[in-house]
């Protein structure tokens, strides 16, 4: 019997071990000069790790449809052969390596050169079969790269695979994808709910934030000595000598929504101060692992920071530009095109952070650093509108202190948290159930596709063509277009 790789059970009788090169072509992208790209139109789609993960995110193991096409004339320019339909097409370099997303292709296709496609050879690899193999194959640990992490063809080709028989390759894809429907099924109601309650969670801060939430309570408690007018003008008396040498930041009144009337729209820069962060050298070990919590700006992500994966040193703290914030202040990450600017979160203990975040001070006021929290989460993607910089749009502390905020007197601010939390609690509990239920639907999956290639998910039949056959015949095809190509190369010297 085989083993198969990386795993102390045995392959049954009839499978064999093999690697990619084996039993697929492995086939580079191709450059994809600007001037050819934007067309919608053309015989010939030209795919990118975008179209990959767009196809991916949309549920699809299929690559229908391009955002990109050439003619077959541009195809001729361009020097470009096709991959085959029923290639397995996935990214070879970046970030997106490290996201193992896959797809395959339902015509004849083109590439880019972040992309790398596998061609199975009919009746020896199923197409099916090879794409669910590739999803438990972790490409990144092949990565040679240490800052950029990639692979590379001759990698891929020394994957080692568990082959089984052409026909079990089919049953077991049927009934992988039996399984799999099942789970999908289950997946798409939660994340049907996730996206309700996603949707309730902004209603609550919709009507928190125009004082619909408190509506009835102003009713029985009504202060006419207290309003946000009177609270705003105390804050900016303490402030007044802070505030001196900044630059203007009163909130603009255009496109702002209506408010009760005892409160009023000012700004986070009119608030509070807002400072920043830095990175000490990573080039000094004894800056880092000593005892300060330091925030990077993936660790906000709306949540409440108790902890931190690093921490600096006393003398890493002296010698760089990070600072020390208390508990109560909230951090906006500044930077990143993809989810992670704008997003919120709020200190539960002393800490720094790197320079990509903005730090709210809420310390030296009244006001509830829960109040300014929500008020961000609910306004995340507005803020996230706010970018500048043409290669990498990023926001700065200027953005930020220009942020409006609808300030309601002290007391109902207080009351405001309260209602919010207490109406968010529940969805809290249930998006936590919903989180580890995809999780160990995720792991249910893996654990379909690691009985699917170790050969126990269907029964083996006395009947099928022992996988060694199609290897030794596919071997023999291989060295039969050898010998052609040589007697051809002979004839041609001659």
């Amino acid at each position: 019997m085989t083993e198969i790789p990386n795993s102390t059970s045995p392959l049954p009788e009839k499978w064999v071990t093999a690697s990619i090169d084996d039993v697929a072509k492995v086939l580079p992208g191709y450059g994809f000069p600007e001037k050819y790209q934007g067309k919608v139109d053309g015989e010939i789609p030209f795919f990118k790790v975008r179209d990959i993960s767009e196809a991916f995110l949309k549920g699809s193991i299929y690559l229908k449809k391009a955002n990109n096409y050439v003619t077959l004339s541009e195809c001729e320019e361009l020097r470009a052969k096709p991959l085959e339909e029923g290639s397995i097409v996935f990214a070879k370099i970046g970030e997106a390596l490290k996201l193992n997303r896959r797809a395959i292709l339902t015509q004849p296709s083109l590439v880019d050169n972040n992309v790398v496609g596998i061609s199975p050879i009919p009746e020896v690899f199923y197409s099916l079969y090879a794409y669910y193999f590739l999803l438990t194959v972790r490409l990144e640990g092949l990565s040679r790269a240490t800052t950029v992490p990639s692979v590379r063809k001759s990698d891929i080709e020394e994957i080692k695979i568990p082959l089984a028989p052409f026909n079990e390759q089919r049953r077991i894809v049927a009934k992988v994808e039996e399984l799999f429907s099942f789970l999908d099924a289950g997946t798409d109601s939660l994340r049907k709910v996730q996206a309700q309650l996603k949707r309730y969670r902004q209603a609550v801060l919709k009507y928190a934030f125009e004082g619909k939430l408190t509506e009835e309570w102003r009713k029985t408690h009504k202060d006419p000595t207290e309003s946000a007018h009177s609270l705003l003008d105390q804050i900016l008396k303490n402030r007044s000598a802070e505030l001196k040498n900044s630059r203007p930041i009163s909130v603009e009144v255009t496109n702002l929504n209506e408010i009760p009337e005892n409160w009023v729209w000012t700004t986070i820069g009119e608030l509070f101060k807002v400072g920043s962060g830095g990175t000490p050298s990573r080039r000094k070990p004894e800056y880092w692992k000593g005892t300060i919590p330091w925030v990077s700006s993936g660790e906000v992500d709306f949540r409440e920071i108790r902890g931190t994966n690093e921490c600096i040193s006393q003398e890493g703290l002296r010698n760089s530009s990070a600072k020390l914030y208390p508990p109560g202040t909230i951090l906006m990450a500044l930077y990143g095109e993809g989810k992670t600017r704008g997003q919120v979160a709020i200190l539960e203990l002393d800490s720094t952070t790197n320079q990509a975040i903005a730090c709210i001070c809420c310390s030296k006021t009244r006001i509830p650093p829960k109040y300014v929290y929500w008020w961000l989460c609910y306004r995340y993607y507005e803020t996230r509108k706010i970018r500048e910089g043409a290669n990498q749009p990023n926001m700065y502390l200027h953005h930020v202190q220009k942020i409006p905020i609808p300030l309601a007197p002290l007391h109902e601010q207080k009351e405001i948290v309260k209602e919010i939390e207490q109406l968010t609690s529940l969805a809290n509990v249930l998006q936590e159930t919903i989180r580890a239920s995809l999780l160990q639907s995720e792991r249910l999956r893996q654990s379909i596709l690691k009985h699917a290639f170790g050969g126990k998910l269907v029964a083996q039949d006395s009947s099928d063509e022992p996988a060694e056959i199609l290897l030794q015949r596919i071997k023999a095809q291989k060295i039969d277009e050898i010998k052609k190509n040589s007697i051809g190369l002979i004839n041609y010297v001659k």
